[in-house]
């Protein structure tokens, strides 16, 4: 048998005959991507220059180019077509492409001179799979941005809100999935000389690494947040607060709130279930007293009387330190506030208002001779009117009118010592989350005030009459703490207590041949007594596998969250539309 060589620049393959080198017919072979020659006495394979990276890359750079020269002559093929329909011309079609290609080619050779002396490339035509492969690539790659670049100038220079704008913006849309699907979908066709097989495999190119994230995500986040991103704000105060959410609570997953209900519902889990709900009541009540400088879990009627009793002892103590000058104006401008207050009651509360003042009036008699005591005095006559604010339910006008005098007297107490400035305000701020607060714990549930719990609808309430034009900025201490309760109001189910009692009754009843029932009625009582053990136990079960430390943690985490990028149908129009593009111009390549 013959030996065979290639010879690169006839591009033939040639066996040795007679001491003299001839050329000899040569097939591809398309199942197996080799090339073989007729060496004398039967086919055999040419010897080919091994394939290398720089061969690979070289005809993936083909293929982009082709591709690209394919679409920058369609003008020039739209000109021909017009003179071969007028018989002006009878260029065939495909000769603008076959021209640019050939041109980009000699530019190429030209650039790799250098390089090509030394190296003998091999055959000018992919001769493996991979050589195959690497082409369809280019050519995908650079069918892509054949939609994604006229996409992305439509959704810039087309007027907003068009029709070519809108389909500029989905063809420039998630690049590097068309990218990426555009490479791989030209290589499979090429290198399998399948249409079909590339066009699945540039569909599939998105598809994978998306689930494959998303199983992992799930893997390592099994309860992604579900929350909004104020809901995600308020999950992260209430941690703050000391409040420990729940994994339902924190995720705002609906399968675990659910379960995390049932467990309130079940005989052996209620009750370590309804105590965790409690310790956030009990947290979140803490936070907010605290913030009338009161430490304590419950605003308890002991409790609320002895922080207006200490607080009543802090303002006093200021008072003592502090003096006022006695002025006319001053006089004058807290009477003109009281008529201006009277204008907008009834004649009964506006007498309650013009006889503070007149007690002002006589306070300033009184102390005429001797200021050293009016700090006092202000804070006892201050004390009077806060605390008839505090007796007055049922008008809140006249409430309202009481509490700007009172503050109107406290402004001048502050304004009278500057070197204790700071401990007023900071002891008039707490006074008034005080009233807050104490009126949020008395608009309560019955429930609610027996436990002594702070009602989340209460303290939104109080907070919002308190400042109705910055309630919804959530100004103020208490603010933020108002909108934390509304969080947990929905976080935490309402608890009536059908779902023990159904249980119950389903088992002293002998429903399914368990409980007493099922004893009565006949039933082996081990048989019985064991299915209802069962029964009972799973929940138990499983709230304690929940609750370990490690499970606790693995379902709070939000280390992964679901992509952004989704498998839309435009996305998927637009691959199978990049790949129809390339394996119609295949031809021409």
């Amino acid at each position: 048998m013959a030996e065979l060589q290639y010879n690169p620049e006839t591009k033939q393959a040639v066996r040795l005959e007679n001491n003299q080198w001839v050329e000899t017919p040569t097939q591809f072979n398309e199942k197996t991507g080799q090339t073989v020659a007729f060496d004398g006495q039967g086919w055999s394979l040419v010897n080919q220059p091994e394939a290398s990276v720089g061969r690979t890359a070289e005809f993936a750079s083909r293929g982009f180019s082709d591709s690209i020269m394919d679409t920058l002559a369609l003008p020039g093929e739209a000109s021909n077509a017009i003179g071969r329909a007028l018989g002006i011309t009878d260029t065939p079609y495909g000769s603008a492409q076959k021209y640019m290609k050939e041109g980009a080619r000699d530019i190429g050779r030209f650039v790799s001179s250098p390089l090509n002396v030394v190296t003998d490339f091999g055959p000018d035509t992919p001769q493996s799979t991979l050589e195959r492969g690497a082409r369809g690539a280019g050519r995908g790659l650079a069918d892509a941005l054949t939609m994604m670049v006229p996409g992305g100038a439509a959704a810039k220079y087309a007027k907003s809100g068009s029709r070519l704008s809108n389909a500029g913006k989905i063809l420039k849309s998630q690049p590097v999935a068309q990218l990426a699907s555009g490479a791989v979908g030209g290589g499979v066709s090429e290198a399998t000389d399948s249409q079909v097989l590339g066009l699945a495999a540039s569909l599939l190119t998105p598809s994978i690494p998306l689930l494959a994230r998303k199983a992992v995500g799930k893997v390592i986040t099994p309860f992604a947040s579900q929350l909004n991103k104020n809901e995600q704000k308020l999950a992260a105060s209430a941690q703050r607060m000391g409040i420990d959410l729940t994994p339902g609570q924190t995720s705002g997953s609906p399968s675990l709130r659910t379960a995390e209900s049932s467990f309130t519902q079940m005989p052996f889990t209620s009750a370590k279930q309804i105590g965790k709900y409690d310790q956030q009541t009990s947290a979140f009540n803490r936070h907010v007293l605290s913030k009338a400088g009161i430490d304590a879990d419950t605003a308890s009627p002991e409790v609320l009387k002895k922080a207006f009793k200490d607080i009543g002892k802090e303002f006093d103590e200021l008072a003592m330190h502090t003096r006022i000058e006695l002025t006319p104006q001053l006089e004058n401008d807290i009477t003109g506030m009281v008529k201006n207050l009277a204008r907008y009651v009834d004649d009964g509360p506006a007498k309650i208002l013009n006889s503070y003042a007149e007690d002002l009036v006589q306070l300033h008699r009184k102390l005429a001779g001797n200021p050293a005591l009016s700090g006092q005095e202000y804070q006892r006559l201050s004390s009077r009117i806060r605390a008839h604010a505090r007796r007055t339910t049922k008008d809140a006008d006249l409430k309202e009118g009481l509490l700007k005098l009172a503050r109107r007297l406290d402004d001048e107490l502050e304004k009278a010592s500057p070197d204790l400035k700071d401990a007023w305000g900071n002891v008039r701020n707490r006074y008034r989350n005080l009233l807050i607060i104490d009126e949020a714990a008395g608009a309560g549930t019955g429930a609610s005030r027996a436990r002594a719990d702070i009602p989340f609808a209460g303290l939104r309430q109080a907070v919002k009459k308190s400042d109705r034009a910055g309630y919804g900025r959530s100004r103020g201490d208490l603010g933020e703490s108002a909108d934390v309760g509304d969080f947990l109001s929905s976080a935490i189910p309402a608890d009536s207590g059908t779902g023990r009692r159904n249980l119950m009754n389903y088992l002293l009843t002998g429903g399914g041949g368990a409980g007493v029932g099922g004893i009565m009625s006949g039933g082996d009582p081990i048989t019985v007594i064991a299915g209802l053990l069962g029964t009972l136990a799973t929940p138990k079960i499983l709230q304690r596998i929940m609750d370990t430390k490690g499970v606790q943690t693995w379902f709070k985490n939000q280390a992964i969250q679901p992509t952004k990028q989704e498998l839309t149908l435009e996305l998927l129009l637009k691959l199978a539309g990049a790949q129809a593009l390339g394996d119609q111009t295949e031809g021409t390549r």
